[in-house]
């Protein structure tokens, strides 16, 4: 297998961020434009593993899955929307089972370091949760134009949580409630956490927040102001490409919270950093490379925790984040 990786939408904000990181560690980019699968598995021939970035994945994602399995080789991308992740776990971990590769959509900031802490709070609780919550604070962050347009399309849709073993369908902006951070509120947002997490915590419940003000929450939770939103940002946002610039992303702030809980017992990993578009490439890149290499290692569809050891993967990205577990109760039983 050769020493190059594809890149499918290389010109994109965030694809270029993933080629900047492949170059960086003297990684052959190979990038590769949205073909149909059969044409697409022949440019992705001598490449050892795919990095999709080609948002939106709910209409273009899947033909690269399709390639990838079709190719033999791991694929990993920065999709966070749920749909699109649903479909991977439901209609490509057979295929990509047999085809013996491994699969990790998500490897971005929305799902893999969420995913791994939460990994790394169930593995300090003993025992497999009863539930685990997830919530984010972001100071500073700018999203790309890409980025908006994807989330125009998501205040639109369910937000889905996992309530006794069951997708339950709530709505953003759902559960406002006192966060995990020293100031604001958090309310529930739709994050892909509640497919992967139980995979690996065994967890029945899970569900994610995000740090907004309360105005925000009730905001969300109208449909009316919702529809006026999603109308309104395709005018203003439309087809532009780019983001923020590298100044901007360096002071964006993040933390990030995942608490798993059993019985009277609680345990949570909390992940703080910047640069949410930077860590997204070097995950990607991280993970690339480390699935290029693993000739026996597990494959189908798999969470980020399943595929990769959570501490040691977090480590790698220490040039971006830092993280610690805590026990924050214990069992009176």
């Amino acid at each position: 297998m050769g020493e190059r990786i594809a890149v499918v939408g290389a010109t994109g904000y965030t694809g270029s961020l993933v080629v900047a990181e492949l170059r960086r560690r003297d990684v052959e980019v190979v990038p590769v434009g949205r073909l149909a699968p059969a044409v697409m598995v022949d440019a992705l021939d001598g490449c050892r593993a795919v990095i999709s970035c080609v948002g939106s994945f709910v209409d273009s994602g899947e033909a690269v899955v399709t390639a990838a399995i079709a190719a033999g080789l791991p694929y990993v991308d920065t999709s966070a929307e749920f749909p699109f992740l649903q479909r991977i776990f439901d209609r490509h971990d057979g295929p990509a089972r047999q085809a013996g590769v491994a699969v990790v959509p998500g490897m971005a900031f929305y799902s893999a370091p969420a995913d791994l802490a939460s990994a790394l709070a169930a593995r300090a609780l003993g025992r497999p949760p009863d539930t685990v919550e997830i919530a984010y604070h972001l100071s500073g962050a700018r999203p790309s134009r890409g980025t908006l347009r994807t989330n125009l399309r998501r205040i639109g849709e369910p937000c889905f949580v996992r309530e006794s073993g069951q997708l339950v369908a709530r709505r953003i902006g759902d559960d406002a409630r006192a966060g995990r951070f020293q100031n604001g509120t958090v309310a529930r947002w739709p994050g892909g956490e509640v497919l992967t997490v139980p995979r690996h915590t065994g967890a029945g419940s899970v569900g994610v927040f995000l740090a907004m003000p309360n105005v925000v929450a009730a905001a969300f939770r109208c449909p009316g102001v919702t529809a006026f939103l999603q109308r309104v940002g395709r005018v203003v946002v439309g087809q532009a490409r780019g983001g923020p610039t590298p100044a901007v992303r360096q002071r964006a702030r993040f933390t990030i919270v995942a608490e798993a809980r059993a019985g009277g017992a609680a345990a949570r990993c909390v992940v703080e950093g910047h640069d949410l578009y930077g860590l997204t490439a070097a995950a990607c890149v991280e993970a690339a490379q480390g699935l290029g290499v693993v000739l026996d290692g597990p494959s189908g569809a798999l969470a980020p925790a399943e595929a990769f050891d959570p501490a040691a993967f977090l480590d790698a990205l220490s040039a971006y984040l830092t993280w610690h577990v805590q026990l924050i109760g214990k069992d009176q039983t």
